[in-house]
This record gives structure tokens, sequence and C-alpha cells, in this order.
């Protein structure tokens, strides 16, 4: 009759066979499909969702954006109603230049939040817009007359440290900019 100690040490012997032999099968799985010993499952490619211009924007609806440049001769607006953010995490939004004379320069836009780029959708002239037909997604950087992309990006469109920031976030970014934890 075997002792209560070599039954336990036979088990253990036993368990560790298994896991051994469980061990270089793994092993050698891994050197046949050159290092990938589970299944992996790429995600799906990204893929931007459909969108659709928004109404063309009130003047009387419209947000200043506190982005302004010195010596920029241009007040940046956005039209709270056309802003969105879609699945694909790019928030969209009507922007609109006013010149000290008061002409507008209005664009419809999106930022990919996880990328830190931009993409124009179309321009918008007397109350009418033209969709742009090739635009493709381009870095956003904190120079020359595009700042106010950076300054939108950064402070108030999307957050690094808050992936979800919903349209009412954004807007009392826009509102009240020393509310938020980015302004400088």
């Amino acid at each position: 009759m075997k002792t209560p100690i070599a039954v336990c040490t036979a088990r253990r012997i036993s368990r560790l066979a298994v896991f051994l032999a469980a061990f270089s099968c793994a092993v050698i799985a891994d050197e046949q499909t050159g290092g990938i010993t589970a299944p992996f499952i790429e995600p799906p490619p990204w893929k931007e969702e459909a969108h659709k211009l928004p109404a063309y924007p009130e003047k009387n609806r419209l947000v200043k954006v506190p982005a302004s440049l010195p010596g920029y001769d241009f007040r940046v607006y956005i039209d709270p109603d056309s802003l969105s953010v879609g699945g694909d995490r790019v928030v969209r939004y009507t922007l609109v230049f006013i010149s000290s004379s008061g002409v507008w320069n209005t664009s419809y836009e999106g930022q990919h939040c996880g990328r830190n780029e931009y993409r124009r959708y179309a321009y918008g002239s007397n109350g009418t817009w033209y969709p742009v037909k090739v635009s493709p997604w381009q870095g956003i950087t904190d120079t020359g007359i595009d700042h106010y992309r950076y300054v939108l990006y950064w402070k108030y469109l999307c957050d690094p440290l808050q992936t979800n920031l919903d349209i009412a976030d954004m807007l009392r970014r826009i509102r009240y900019p020393s509310d938020s934890a980015l302004h400088d």
C-alpha cells in the first residue's frame, strides 16, 4: 500500500507531466505558426460613418470659439446645431469665420478624436453647401491660420483624458473656457 505522501507526490508528478506535455505542444505550435499560439482576430479597419450635411447655420445661433490669433482678422464660430459625435469617433461641426468687415467663410468639417486629424466635407456660401469632392484626412497642427483646429481638438472637442465627451460637454467648454481643465 502506498503512503499518502507517495500518492500526493505521484499526483503532482502526473499533473506536472500533463502541464509539460501541454507546454511542449504549445511551443511546437508556436514554432510552426511563427509566434502565434492563440487565435487572434484582427479588428476591422476603421471606417468612417456616412453623414449628411447639416442645415446652413443661422447667425443668431452661432457660438464664438475662443481660438483667435493675434493679427488674425477673423472671429471663429461654431454652429451648435451642427455638432455631432459619430460612432466612428469623428466630431462633425459647422465653422463660420466672420471677418472684421462682416464677410462669412463657412465650412463643414470633422475631427477624428482618436487620430488628431481633420477633414473638410463642404464649403458654404449664401445659404448653400458645396461638397468637397476629394478631402483626405490631414494632421492637425498648431501653426498658422489652422491654429483654430488645434484649439478645437485639444481644448473643446476632443480630450485625451476623457474619450467620451458628449455634445453638452463640448458646448460647455466652448462657452465657458475658463472651466476647462485644458484651458491655458
